[in-house]
């Protein structure tokens, strides 16, 4: 039993896969922004990418941020903060992780909106300390 990146304490069977595989959608901010944070340990930018939407889309690199997930060791997330309403919603989060053997801690409040009966990922405010 593989344990899930996300740090829900489950499996990943249990948790990221089904929406990694397409099984299921995530039904929460929370839950879509749980699934890019495990999708971003497999250097997985295809699923990524089908969870974006507007100006953050439009920015992405999709064959940097590749290059990058797979040079990343990802050692843990925190969730802080999640709230959520009917069209959108926002998450802030810390990221740890190293590059290059230097410990690394990614802060985030990432923002979703809920569109066709799916989340997305559209944007953020990043810390990086």
């Amino acid at each position: 039993m593989i344990p899930c990146p996300c740090g829900t304490n489950k499996t990943y069977s249990e948790c990221c896969d089904k929406f990694i595989s397409g099984q299921m959608r995530p039904t929460t901010p929370e839950e879509l922004m749980r699934s890019r944070y495990t999708a971003y340990t497999q250097a997985n930018i295809d699923y990524i990418i089908q969870t974006m939407q507007g100006a953050a889309l439009k920015g992405f690199d999709a064959e940097s941020a590749q290059l990058w997930a797979k040079q990343v060791h990802w050692k843990r997330l925190k969730v802080i903060k999640s709230r959520f309403g009917k069209s959108r919603g926002y998450v802030e989060f810390r990221a740890y992780y190293s590059l290059n053997n230097q410990a690394h801690i990614m802060h985030e409040i990432s923002e979703f909106y809920f569109d066709h009966e799916r989340w997305y990922y559209i944007g953020q405010k990043k810390r990086t300390l």
